[in-house]
């Protein structure tokens, strides 16, 4: 009976190898162990390692013939048969097999992407070296025992680098080489394909030493890859370079056309909408640009354009920027060493080169737009991106601070200039030194029952309050009307309004602070003094954006602390004030603004408040805190 079942076995198993079915001769080999499993006979057992050994050899074949047709998922599950096979041998010939099948496919399916109709040559790359991936993963994934595939997934990762080391070549070749250089379209889908193949065959790099475990072969690989890829990032800075700078000019080409198309006043044809869109346009070139170096995976690609697009910022349009305020025409015969403070002192000399309100609040919009979308390039692409992987970036952040910086001096320096036109200088020089001190004497000289009146809404408000003579006289004047309009038209009207309305805070709270230490109030008196100042800085608080942090809030502080302590009930409820840099001097100076404090009382208070400071060794009883307020 065992011997019927013997030989069975040994039927089934010849059948299976002539049929050539993997599957069927390991199990059938299996049943042929099992039949001789307590057999003792050297004859039978002899007889058994030759069907191991045929076995081995038959499947081997399978798989190089698989390998000429089949997937690579067919080809292991075809090759998981081997596991089945004992002897050393078997899994040898099963192991060269299964790497030469990756071979086969690796080749197969490289071939097969080279017949295909791309429409870049760094498609072509990508769908190479993704079959190629393929193939070298599969193969290192594979284990016997003690054998796997690591030197399956090798030749495989050879295969690749003989395919793709010369396309990397004949890109950098072409890019050089490329004739209409002035054809943007063409330059930018020449970067595109660049941008691609460099990203493709880094990761590509990186994907093959993660599995090579000798140091030597990551180095020969690194070798031949790095010198194709050097080449390749060389042509794509060279065409990058080339493509910006064509951009840069039609940008600026385009902020000189809207410049040129009305030189009197920027608030009509849409003039410094043009502008603004020019210098949108500028950094949306930029910033493309940077975006894709990034993409390219390559450090010093990226580098390269960050370098190009500081300097970039520094010069000509810097100079552009400027010449907003008097709405000149760039004059490359006067293209200057540029030096910032000298370009901000040519834009803004009204008397040499007639600088209009709405060139100067147009110059301060713009300057704040090139400083925000530095800030942004700093800040995403430099702060986010590059410091982390790449040291030698850190420089960079100083270089874009400082051109944030210039331009931020700019657009300060065009509004102080816009702030210092006669007519404007004027009012505001009346309300510092003039109607502040008149408007709040009268305030202060109201009885108690008028100024109730007044504060209870019993009686209409009078024409002549600080507040409405600030608004009426200030913010409605004719310069300030045309800047307002100008900065209504930007992309982020906030900004320019913010650094108007924080120029404007300090106009307004110094001249009220000044006006209320030269008075004596009652204590209705300092109560409408402090709705005035309330109302006041209402209404410059409307010309900040939504978004601003604590607006103007800081700059009314000293005005604010004076009110405070002017409104006590008594000099003795300064001790539960907190003051903070606040003198013996400040103190008394500002209780003694109350008619009805009686000076004993002052005094008292001052010796039991706590916190004041020291103006001196020498004498603790100076100004300080409104020392520059007094006069």
């Amino acid at each position: 009976m065992q011997e019927d079942e013997l030989g069975e076995a040994f039927g089934k198993f010849h059948i299976a190898r002539l049929e050539g079915d993997g599957i069927a001769i390991v199990q059938s080999i299996q049943e042929v162990r099992l039949a001789c499993a307590e057999k003792k006979d050297e004859a039978i057992l002899e007889m058994l390692q030759r069907c191991e050994e045929q076995a081995a050899e038959r499947i081997a074949i399978l798989i190089e013939d698989a390998a000429m047709e089949k997937s690579i998922q067919e080809l292991e599950e075809i090759c998981a048969a081997c596991a089945g096979l004992r002897t050393e041998k078997g899994l040898e010939l099963g192991m060269e097999a299964l790497s030469k099948g990756c071979r086969v496919y690796c080749r197969r399916e490289m071939q097969k992407q080279k017949k295909e109709a791309f429409a870049s040559m760094s498609g072509l790359l990508g769908n190479i070296l993704g079959a190629c991936s393929i193939a070298t993963k599969k193969a290192a994934s594979i284990q016997f025992g003690k054998l796997n595939g690591i030197k399956a997934a090798r030749d495989c990762i050879r295969l690749g680098q003989e395919e793709v080391l010369p396309l990397l070549e004949q890109l950098a070749d072409d890019a050089l080489s490329i004739k209409d250089k002035e054809n943007m379209p063409k330059l930018d889908e020449k970067l595109e394909e660049l941008a691609f193949a460099s990203q493709f065959a880094r990761r590509f790099l990186a994907f093959c030493t993660h599995l090579l475990e000798s140091n030597q072969e990551k180095d020969i690989l690194f070798k031949q890859f790095c010198t194709q890829l050097a080449s390749l990032d060389a042509a794509y800075v060279f065409i990058e370079n080339q493509y910006c700078d064509l951009a840069k000019a039609m940008a600026l080409d385009s902020l000189e056309e809207a410049l040129r198309s009305n030189s009197s006043s920027l608030t009509k044809d849409n003039c410094f909408t043009k502008c603004e869109d020019a210098l949108s346009d500028y950094f949306w070139v930029l910033r493309r640009g940077i975006d894709r170096s990034l993409s390219t995976l390559s450090d010093q690609s990226a580098l390269a354009r960050l370098h190009q697009t500081a300097e970039a910022l520094t010069s000509q349009l810097f100079d552009r920027v400027s010449r907003i305020a008097t709405a000149q025409v760039f004059n490359e015969d006067n293209n200057i060493d540029y030096d910032f403070a000298q370009a901000l002192v040519a834009a803004v000399d009204d008397d040499e080169h007639g600088a209009s309100a709405s060139g100067l609040a147009g110059a301060c919009s713009a300057a704040l737009l090139c400083a925000d979308s530095s800030i942004t390039l700093r800040d995403e692409v430099i702060v986010a991106q590059l410091v982390a992987v790449v040291p030698a970036a850190v420089p960079l952040i100083d270089d874009f601070d400082k051109i944030i910086s210039d331009y931020e001096k700019l657009a300060d320096g065009a509004l102080q200039t816009l702030l210092e036109f006669p007519s404007l200088m004027t009012a505001r020089s009346q309300f510092l030194n003039i109607q502040s001190l008149s408007l709040l004497s009268n305030l202060a000289q109201r009885t108690e029952t008028q100024a109730k009146k007044r504060l209870t809404g019993s009686t209409p408000i009078e024409d002549n309050s600080i507040s409405e003579y600030f608004e009426m006289h200030i913010l409605n004047h004719p310069v300030l009307r045309d800047a307002l309009a100008i900065f209504a038209q930007s992309s982020n009207p906030g900004r320019p309004r913010a650094l108007l309305a924080k120029s404007l805070a300090v106009d307004a709270a110094t001249a009220f602070l000044r006006a209320l230490l030269s008075l004596n109030f009652l204590p209705f008196g300092a109560l409408a003094a402090q709705t005035e100042a309330r109302h006041l800085q209402a209404i410059l608080a409307n010309l900040l954006p939504v978004e601003a942090d604590q607006g103007i809030r800081p700059l009314f502080e000293p005005l604010t602390v004076a009110l405070t302590l002017l409104n006590l009930e008594t000099p003795a409820d300064a001790s539960a004030v907190p003051l903070s840099g606040v003198s013996k001097a400040d103190l008394r100076l500002i209780l003694s603004r109350r008619s009805d404090f009686a000076a004993a009382a002052i005094n008292i208070a001052i010796d039991k408040t706590p916190n004041l400071i020291s103006a001196d060794d020498d004498n603790n009883d100076k100004l300080v805190y409104f020392k520059s307020y007094s006069s």
